[in-house]
């Protein structure tokens, strides 16, 4: 009986990577990732474009029920094989509970659930055509993580959306207009309440969700307390409003060659943060973070990156931010 094994260890265990003819008894350790779980039955599923095929003794392929134990006699899995390839199974931790469980509904398609050890749900995942159209992820204790959705014909995202392990939406995307690729985003406070909504689209060449168009940010009383114009995944335009002064400062800028965008809409290319520039004493101190090359000048490409971290750091203050504006056009 041959076994094959992948080239690397767990627990000083060789890892079983494909199933073996006949008999399969193996150590729990042998088939059980600490992340990913036990996925080597994934690989003979029907929702694989090219499943393995798993064969009995004689070399002919599985047909109906079959079942694993470990080596220590408890349950492992429990599959239904046509010709060869899984329609449908649950696999078991070595201490009886639920590890995942495959329901397929026709080649290609199915649904698929994986637990952790506590009985809650870890994953699910639904395919359609061999695609993942529809995918959450939870903590571990039950509460939903994140759940993205693509249409089925275009495989186009239409909605995103992620939470804390206390059940509060951080952010939600979705897609509120098919035909033009517009999005409506949210941001929420890790406790609950606004912290910015706006409108984004689908760039159809990186195939990357981007800012694009207005922006608005909120103050932990819900008032509003700026409006960001983005193009391209860039800021554009920037309107502030500081509500003590009763008084809107307004700035623009077109920008340069070395604005430019990485593939989720925050610029990149800094150094190392372990940089350190001759003269960074030049940048107020309140501003240091901010200069990510540390040359002692806030580039336009900083500007972006200060503003998208805004919206997603709530220790920048909006009046840090203005003051960063400020020092960017007096800068020489």
């Amino acid at each position: 009986m041959l076994i094959l094994i992948s080239h690397f260890n767990l627990n000083a265990q060789d890892f079983i990577t494909q199933l073996p003819e006949g008999t399969f008894s193996p150590e729990p350790e042998e088939v059980e990732d600490y992340v990913e779980g036990i996925t080597i039955y994934d690989l003979y599923s029907s929702y694989q474009q090219q499943p393995l095929i798993r064969n009995i003794e004689n070399g002919a392929p599985a047909k109906g029920k079959i079942e694993d134990f470990y080596s220590n006699g408890f349950i492992l899995h429990k599959g239904n094989y046509d010709d060869g390839v899984l329609t449908s199974f649950t696999n078991y931790y070595v201490n009886g509970a639920k590890e995942r469980k495959f329901k397929g509904k026709k080649q290609g398609e199915g649904s698929l659930i994986c637990y952790f050890i506590n009985g809650y749900v870890k994953e699910v995942k639904n395919f359609n055509d061999y695609n993942v159209i529809e995918s959450e992820n939870y903590y571990n204790n039950g509460v939903l993580k994140e759940k993205i959705v693509l249409d089925e014909e275009t495989l186009i995202p239409t909605l995103k959306v992620t939470k804390n392990n206390e059940n509060t939406i951080i952010t939600k995307i979705e897609l509120i207009d098919a035909d033009s690729l517009i999005y409506s985003k949210e941001v929420n406070r890790v406790g609950g309440g606004k912290m910015a909504y706006g409108r984004m689209v689908l760039d159809t060449n990186s195939g990357v969700i981007i800012n694009e168009g207005p922006y608005y940010t909120y103050d932990r009383d819900g008032e509003l307390t700026s409006e960001v114009i983005y193009a391209g995944g860039n800021v554009k335009e920037i309107k502030m409003e500081d509500r003590e002064e009763a008084a809107i400062a307004y700035f623009s800028y077109e920008p340069g060659e070395d604005n430019t965008a990485s593939s989720d809409g925050v610029n990149e290319s800094f150094p190392d943060e372990g940089f350190e520039a001759k003269n960074a004493t030049i940048i107020p101190e309140n501003f240091v973070r901010f200069d990510k090359d540390q040359d002692a000048f806030i580039s336009n490409k900083e500007l972006d990156y200060a503003v998208n971290e805004f919206f997603e750091d709530e220790s920048i203050t909006l009046t840090q931010i203005n003051g960063l504006v400020n020092f960017f056009f007096d800068q020489d």
